[in-house]
């Protein structure tokens, strides 16, 4: 896939619009390693700060699923759902890349994309009744999307 060419305007001192730059955008110029790095640790890791909080709130044992016996079928289904945010979330990296935004606020951007994602997967799709779920990946992601550093 070819690149994106975007002229903008540079402008001196006195604020003259001396000449046009082009500046490519590509595929490669996207964040891979921070988008895959977020998506992938917090499905690893969400399901267990789940099984915690469940264990926390919960006063029947019995209620808690175990989670080695239902952690591949969780990675597999949390993959499916969250495929379309995290498409949302690189198509967002790619047009924050584009319009010149600065790193901290492209962070900030991409990690509220993420938990927006979580909110409307968890309370549209299924509806869920178990608020630990939603909050599990919810926190994990906020702390993961923190975290790693964005470059």
């Amino acid at each position: 896939m070819k690149g994106v060419c975007v002229l903008f305007s540079q402008t001196d001192v006195i604020g003259n619009t001396s000449k046009k730059i082009a500046k490519k955008i590509t595929l490669k110029n996207i964040h891979w390693k921070y988008l895959l790095s977020h998506w992938i640790i917090t499905l690893l890791l969400a399901p267990f700060l789940v099984q915690l909080l469940m264990y926390l709130t919960r006063n029947n044992a019995s209620q808690i699923v175990g989670l080695i016996e239902v952690y591949p079928i969780t990675l597999i289904v949390s993959i499916l759902f969250s495929l379309p945010t995290y498409i949302i979330y690189g198509f967002i990296d790619y047009l924050c890349i584009k319009n010149n935004v600065e790193i901290k606020t492209n962070k900030w951007i991409l990690i509220s994309i993420a938990l927006i994602g979580i909110l409307i997967t968890f309370l549209t799709i299924f509806k869920t009744k178990d608020l630990e779920i939603t909050i599990g990946y919810f926190l994990t992601s906020l702390i993961v999307g923190v975290i790693l550093r964005l470059k």
